[in-house]
């Protein structure tokens, strides 16, 4: 069930607004949320539904153990055995024929062709659904949280359905107080709606509108036909709309938490704008970085025998190589070599993820011998890098992308204007200038609370309105495209 959806807008969230709001016992409340969040999952995904049910109630279990036997010699085995089902499921699903194709090994030579075909399909949201379930255990293996006292209480943070699909990933604190006691008022309310409807715009009005753009540019059919400015303007509309699309699936995430009295953490800060390529990762799919530097980065250092570093953006003094800072270094790369598996089986995310650990790396030991002053430059390079390392993501394959980047930097001669105007109506190009608006000026300028508080409560409420209007106009004629980040 998509969230731009006519059948999400008018019927879902009507339905469950009238039982939420009869009754005032959050108890009652948190079982009417994870009725109807098991249901919105099994809109979507019917086949997995049960199997996670059944995971949840396992990993229960295990973290019952963790939290009551803490002298127990088998506590480290219980949190493997957790950490290590978990994943393993995820890789049997994701991975498993993808590192079999790696050697040329079918799926079908090692189980029935029954049995291959129910292992083809990527469950919904099965990437983010694992990452939570991890933490969640982990956590309460440090004892930074607390067992649930009710296996109620665990369906409701994994199963939550506004960050289910796509995140923002949560950690069990972000939600742990608000599970068992939370106020929602009137503003909050109105709150969470006008985030929800500035998401759908965003979605529907922008994001959607760059496809016929990005599809023709893209095509492995096309790609050596198209003319040199035709495959720059799609990687640069690419660019924006994986922000645009995703920033809004965050925005109706914590616009719809606030509607039922849940604060979920932001994803994304104006991560355009960034100075550097760690600038970058402060403000992109911040959650995900959160959850590898917690999970993954700071344990990794604690192997390798670095205690005092408990970020991955603490600056070590690369003057001197030692092999602290080697090991530094190491654990960064391992972080975004899996953090590129983790967006999907594909040997393209895979580099996506080495480009962007090794302009970190590159960042990190030049920073003692290089100052760029400019802000300008230092935003336009690391626009730069980003914009290109989409090319993998947006790519089928290593040849797509070699192919679409030979393209970019070929020699191609072709007059830029002519060529464009042919290609696409003026519409198309309106489009363009309004994203680059709201990502490099609107959403920057509101960033300032004080400055939305001195907009009137009645014009406020008048622009909603008409924004939200436009949208189901928008969507009632058109087809509902399906969120980017609903693939990974």
């Amino acid at each position: 069930m998509l969230f731009n959806s006519t059948i999400f807008i008018f019927i879902f969230i009507p339905i469950l607004i009238g039982f939420y709001f009869f009754t005032n016992k959050t108890n009652y409340r948190n079982n009417i949320l994870i009725i109807f969040s098991f249901f919105f999952y099994f809109f979507g995904e019917p086949a997995f539904s049960l199997f996670i049910i059944f995971t949840l109630i396992l990993d229960f279990n295990i973290a019952k153990f963790l939290a009551y036997k803490k002298k127990s010699s088998f506590r480290k085995y219980m949190l493997f055995l957790g950490v290590f089902y978990n994943l393993s499921i995820l890789f049997v699903f994701k991975y498993l024929s993808f590192f079999l194709g790696l050697f040329d090994i079918p799926l079908t030579s090692i189980m029935s062709h029954t049995y291959a075909t129910k292992f083809i399909f990527l469950p919904l949201a099965i990437s983010f659904i694992t990452f939570t379930k991890i933490s969640f255990l982990v956590d309460v293996y440090r004892e930074e949280i607390k067992c649930p006292s009710s296996i109620n209480e665990l369906l409701l943070y994994i199963l939550f359905f506004p960050q289910l699909i796509a995140g923002p990933i949560l950690r069990y604190s972000d939600i742990e107080k608000q599970i068992t006691s939370r106020s929602i008022s009137l503003k909050k309310f109105k709150s969470g709606v006008s985030r929800f409807i500035y998401g759908l715009a965003k979605k529907v009005l922008l994001a959607d509108q760059l496809t016929p753009i990005i599809e023709p540019a893209f095509d492995i059919n096309l790609i050596n036909s198209n003319p040199f400015s035709l495959v720059w303007l799609g990687i640069i509309a690419f660019s924006f709309q994986i922000y645009l699309d995703f920033s809004a699936y965050s925005d109706m995430a914590v616009g719809l938490g606030r509607m039922f009295g849940i604060n979920i953490p932001e994803n994304f800060k104006t991560p355009y704008l960034s100075k550097s390529i760690q600038d970058f990762w402060k403000r992109w799919h911040i959650t995900l970085r959160r959850w590898f530097i917690l999970y993954v980065y700071i344990p990794l250092q604690k192997i390798i025998g670095i205690d005092k570093d408990n970020s991955i953006e603490n600056n070590y003094n690369f003057k001197v190589f030692t092999g602290e800072n080697f090991g530094n270094l190491s654990s960064v790369l391992v972080v975004f070599l899996l953090s590129g598996l983790w967006h999907g089986a594909s040997l393209n995310f895979v580099l996506w993820g080495f480009i962007h650990g090794i302009c970190l790396i590159v960042e990190r030991v030049l920073k003692p011998y290089v100052n760029i002053k400019n802000p300008y430059l230092k935003n336009f390079i690391v626009i730069f890098i980003v914009f290109n390392s989409w090319v993998l993501f947006r790519t089928n394959d290593l040849n797509h992308a070699l192919l679409y980047f030979q393209k970019m930097y070929g020699l191609d001669k072709t007059i830029f204007p002519t060529e464009l105007y042919a290609y696409f109506p003026f519409y198309y190009y309106y489009i363009l200038i309004i994203s680059i608006f709201i990502i490099w000026i609107f959403e920057p300028f509101v960033k300032d609370k004080k400055l939305l508080k001195k907009i009137p409560y009645s014009i406020d409420i008048i622009i909603i309105f008409l924004l939200f209007i436009i949208c189901i106009s928008v969507i009632l004629f058109s087809s509902h495209k399906e969120f980017l980040y609903f693939r990974f």
